[in-house]
């Protein structure tokens, strides 16, 4: 099964003429003297769902546009959305929580809590079987009911589309309720609250959602006849969460298979060290001498400074840049004006705790803050009106051990994390950057990897996926 899941629908044409459902897993035993004992032993955690798909007259716009769809996904290589022909609807259905480990329906709570997910409850008069709902549909209208005991207390509706952007990316619906900011997640169908609530309250949800699927096999058969008109066949299999990086509802990810960062398809420029492999080890290298792109996409990197040194095969045999202090030392990096969201990613060591040393540069001021000081305090300016974020935050790593610094800004959603700890995150935020984003300056003394660029949020598991990926090629500390 993949470990990468894109955030992408199969036109819901081919729903109507899916066949399949959902499929157990279960092994039958014949054992006893004289006679079979049947016993039962479920090989996964739960059913999945399979469809074959079989669709005739499919006209040349339609087939180059599923043609394009499977090569896109890489035949099985890459999970998406499917809406199930049959079942892909909530209404009114409580939200579950969990209870000792177990994800249970929360009909009236007896303690507080601040994590819900969306649910769908199967019953009949002799049990009952939750199954968690991973990925709700952002292009149909969600409607959340709050209850306290009975009560109705308010009713909130994410409107269909509204955290879709013109790109396609789907963002989490972040808002008011219950007293208190709430945050929808779409990637995952998890609830969050800014603050517990208290006994006696729950939620219910109408909602249509999807199955995150994979193609069943990596050959998709299409049959031309002699007026061009088509027939293809293919088969689309549920994935369960844990084998595409959703984290288990305490919040525990799975181990993920490395990503390479450039097989994101909202990547706006990277860059590594290896683009100056025709400098000597220990060479400065030339102002204005572009650390190139590798995307392809011409969003070049510029050293300034006469304190830019490079430093081939530094970790685990790959090359590394360092800013050895000096006077305006730094990289300036392509404008970032025109993003309206930006994830950055920044592999990196700190050289120096003794001052205060400046970090990174990409909010509206331009102004640099320390990016540790001691190893105790951080200073992010990331992308937000705010200028600086995060004043005094507490590392999650040490400071002068390679790491990577990571973050996005977006409209209401920053963050930033270290390796795979989240340092912090707010729902408050105007994003702003600036066209002259800067890494490094004056008494800076830190080597660096490379820097990433993304216009658009990975998926948790992406960017679990892409650390791991780092992780390896750099032989990261705790990744």
């Amino acid at each position: 099964m993949p470990t990468t899941f894109d955030e992408v629908l199969l036109d819901d044409a081919y729903s109507a003429v899916a066949e399949g459902g959902p499929e157990h897993a279960t092994a039958l035993d014949a054992s006893g003297a004289g006679g079979s004992i049947l016993s039962r032993a479920e090989t996964r955690e739960d059913f999945v769902s399979k469809y074959d798909i079989l669709y005739g007259d499919l006209e040349n716009t339609r087939r180059q546009a599923l043609r394009s769809f499977s090569i896109l996904r890489k035949g099985m290589a890459r999970g998406f959305r499917f809406l199930a022909p049959d079942h892909h609807e909530l209404v009114d259905e409580y939200v579950g929580w969990l209870v000792d480990g177990e994800l249970l329906q929360l009909v009236s709570s007896d303690e507080t809590f601040s994590t819900v997910f969306v649910i769908k409850t199967y019953q009949d008069n002799l049990t009952s079987y939750v199954r968690r709902i991973t990925k709700p549909s952002p292009f149909a209208d969600i409607v959340i009911k709050h209850y306290s005991g009975a009560v109705l207390q308010e009713t909130y509706t994410i409107e269909a589309d509204s955290c879709v952007d013109e790109d396609g990316n789907i963002t989490d619906a972040v808002f008011l309720f219950a007293g208190r900011t709430a945050a929808f997640s779409f990637e995952d169908g998890r609830m969050t609250f800014s603050s517990p609530l208290g006994t006696g309250q729950t939620f219910k949800i109408s909602c249509e959602y999807h199955l995150p699927v994979c193609f069943s096999e990596d050959w998709t058969k299409f049959k031309v006849d002699e007026a061009g008109i088509s027939e293809f066949r293919i088969g689309v299999t549920e994935i369960l969460p844990a084998e595409i990086g959703i984290a288990d509802e305490e919040g525990e990810a799975p181990d993920m298979l490395p990503y390479d960062p450039l097989d994101h398809p909202a990547i706006w420029s990277s860059v590594r060290a290896d683009s100056y492999t025709t400098y000597a080890n220990n060479a400065f290298i030339t102002p204005g001498d572009s650390w190139v792109d590798r995307t392809g996409n011409n969003r070049h990197w510029n050293p300034t400074g006469n304190k830019v040194k490079f430093k081939e095969a530094l970790f685990n045999g790959k090359d590394a840049i360092a800013l050895e202090g000096g006077s305006t030392s730094f990289f300036t990096g392509p404008s970032m004006t025109g993003l309206t969201q930006a994830y950055i990613r920044i592999i990196l060591r700190q050289d120096d705790l003794t001052v205060a040393q400046p970090g990174f540069a990409f909010g509206p001021t331009g102004d640099y803050y320390p990016y540790g000081e001691g190893n105790s305090a951080i200073y992010m300016c990331w992308g937000s009106n705010a200028g600086w974020v995060l004043f005094g935050g507490t590392p999650a790593v040490t400071l002068t051990n390679l790491h990577i610094a990571h973050g996005f800004s977006g409209p209401g959603d920053w963050s930033f994390s270290q390796n795979n700890s989240l340092i912090h995150s707010t729902a408050t935020n105007t994003v702003a950057f600036i066209s002259a984003p800067k890494v490094g300056h004056n008494s800076s003394e830190m080597t660096i990897v490379g820097i990433d660029i993304f216009s658009a949020k990975p998926t948790t598991a992406q960017i679990a996926g892409m650390n791991a990926f780092d992780g390896d090629e750099f032989a990261i500390p705790g990744l």
